[in-house]
């Protein structure tokens, strides 16, 4: 399997959001680009990261009917992405060995972990499918 460290095998292409939109476009970046989690960002500072399993559970889509489900919706138009996400997320350097960072997803049951170089600035996400793949192919 070799010796893959995480900037070999992360998403590097990053789409990103500010704390100050709306969950509505936060949803719409998830759904056009086919992520699960966009990290939050503050200028070039990783202040947070949003899941679709944040979205779910704030919006009662998973478990309820469709007045909730407009209930769910109108509350993606009043919250902001601040304040939904998780703030001050863990994260891993793109130095780090791909079976580490895959133990620490398994450990802490983090489906993506966003990346930061030698200057601590946000370079990609690794996510378990970017995982999965390189060990298929490899």
């Amino acid at each position: 399997m070799g010796n893959a460290v995480v900037k070999e095998v992360m998403t590097k292409k990053l789409i990103t959001i500010s704390p100050n939109e709306s969950l509505t476009k936060a949803s719409e970046l998830m759904e056009k680009n086919h992520f699960r989690h966009l990290p939050v960002v503050d200028g070039d500072k990783l202040i947070g990261i949003l899941s679709k399993t944040d979205l779910l559970r704030l919006g009662f889509n998973d478990t309820l009917g469709d007045l909730e489900m407009q209930i769910g919706s109108n509350l993606y138009d009043i919250l902001t992405v601040g304040q939904v996400m998780v703030a001050h997320p863990m994260f891993i350097g793109e130095n780090m060995s791909l079976a580490d960072a895959s133990k620490k997803m398994i450990e802490e049951q983090f489906h993506a972990l966003p990346v930061v170089n030698d200057e601590n600035q946000l370079s990609g996400i690794i996510t378990t499918s970017d995982a999965l793949n390189y060990y298929i192919n490899n």
